[in-house]
């Protein structure tokens, strides 16, 4: 079985200041932006708190956390939390569990759509792709990294990485790409691409 999801984890570092600051600083991944936007917004409108989102991978957030740039709450994958649990750098017992996020292929609207409902099949539709994208892992993209954790699995990852560009949904969508691979929740903000489904 591929790993498709990813668990996302909330933590809130200074539970005690932020109960009464005027803002809380966030820092996301963008696969769940949209929900904690919402979530502050139901939030903001009943109390006089308000919030300030950045988009942080792992590294990103990571890089940040060790200078003075304030953090008061993080989204990120399980295992990165658990990293900077470890390193000190944050408190353990305010982790959360908050929902999961599925990685999803997608290709240019209006071009065909390849069917990816099994391992083999989604094999010979990477293959067959002109060019692949997906979000760089040496960014500190944890989707990245388990796409090419999938293309190892499926025993492609050298023919893939000889067609792979970073260039996003956006470059999908302008035809820079035939085929790209992102969280599902961050497809769906993109106009100009068809979602075909999530990894088998």
């Amino acid at each position: 079985m591929l790993m498709r999801t990813f668990a996302v984890m909330l933590v809130a570092l200074v539970a005690t200041s932020s109960a009464h600051a005027q803002t809380v600083h966030v820092s996301s991944p963008g696969s769940v932006q949209a929900a904690l936007r919402a979530l502050a917004a139901q939030f903001t409108s009943e109390t006089d708190t308000k919030f300030d989102f950045v988009v942080g991978s792992g590294g990103s957030t990571l890089a940040r956390l060790k200078t003075d740039v304030p953090i008061d709450v993080i989204a990120l994958a399980d295992h990165e939390l658990e990293a900077m649990s470890k390193a000190g750098l944050l408190k353990p017992e305010t982790v959360t569990l908050i929902g999961s996020v599925r990685v999803g292929v997608a290709v240019r609207a209006g071009t065909p759509v390849p069917d990816i409902s099994t391992l083999d099949k989604l094999r010979a539709a990477v293959l067959a792709a002109e060019s692949v994208s997906h979000s760089n892992p040496k960014g500190g993209s944890t989707s990245g990294a388990q796409v090419l954790r999938v293309f190892e699995q499926l025993g492609i990852a050298k023919e893939v990485a000889q067609k792979t560009k970073f260039v996003g949904a956006k470059g999908l969508a302008s035809g820079e790409v035939a085929m790209h691979f992102q969280p599902i929740s961050e497809l769906m903000q993109t106009p100009g691409i068809t979602i075909v489904g999530p990894l088998p």
